[in-house]
């Protein structure tokens, strides 16, 4: 009796399951997101180890850093910073 009860309450579970699968989904506002593509545009700088206000240039223009990078040039350390921002 209590294996007939389990398969009939799994048949059951999977039946509603494939049902809540196969219903349409609900618009939104923004449409399908895999649709949406957002584009970037990406700016390297070696900034000067004196200019401090270069970050808050670019900041202020709208780039956010997404990647740095230490390295020695000329037997000096030196840093490349990767900026992106959402292309205009």
């Amino acid at each position: 009796m209590n294996r007939l009860r389990f398969a009939g309450l799994a048949a059951l579970t999977c039946l509603v399951l494939l049902v809540a699968s196969s219903l349409p989904r609900p618009a939104t506002a923004q449409g399908d997101a895999a649709s949406v593509v957002v584009k970037w545009e990406y700016k390297i700088i070696h900034p000067n180890p004196d200019d401090v206000n270069a970050f808050n240039e670019l900041g202020a223009q709208g780039w956010e850093m997404c990647g740095a990078v230490g390295h020695i040039e000329n037997f000096l350390p030196r840093a490349t910073f990767v900026f992106k921002r959402r292309a205009r």
